[in-house]
């Protein structure tokens, strides 16, 4: 992945952040070390590397949208260590009966894997449609 295409601004907001979140998932808040690794997870699950980030975003876990090198675009949503992959399976199952369908939710496409400490799932990134705050 190239480093390069983020934004300094949008690393420095990253690494400003608590960084809690990030050290139970990662064990690192720094950007690059996590960049890494959800590239890594992206190659491994996806099958191509992370080309563009287009979104970062933590609250409990870390969503991270990106355009993989073979031009799919991706969100990958890590989730906390005491996150139960039994749990993130069920949800899987639903959302692709959901999506199978034609219920407008992204298709599951990973997951749930292990992502350093914590556990991930890769879905469709949508951002078709309208948007609303209501």
């Amino acid at each position: 992945m190239s480093v390069d295409r983020i934004p300094p601004a949008a690393v420095a907001e990253w690494q400003s952040r608590g960084g809690v979140t990030e050290r139970l998932i990662f064990g690192s808040e720094d950007a690059g070390v996590i960049d890494a690794a959800v590239d890594a997870f992206c190659v491994s699950r996806l099958g191509a590397p992370v080309a563009e980030v287009l979104f970062r975003a933590t609250s409990v876990g870390v969503v991270y949208g990106a355009r993989l090198d073979d031009g799919r675009r991706v969100v990958v949503k890590a989730f906390q260590p005491q996150e139960s992959a039994q749990t993130l399976e069920a949800v899987q199952r639903v959302q692709k009966h959901l999506h199978h369908e034609g219920f407008p939710c992204p298709a599951p496409l990973a997951g749930p894997h292990a992502l350093v400490n914590g556990v991930a799932v890769a879905e469709d990134f949508v951002d078709d449609g309208e948007f609303c705050d209501t």
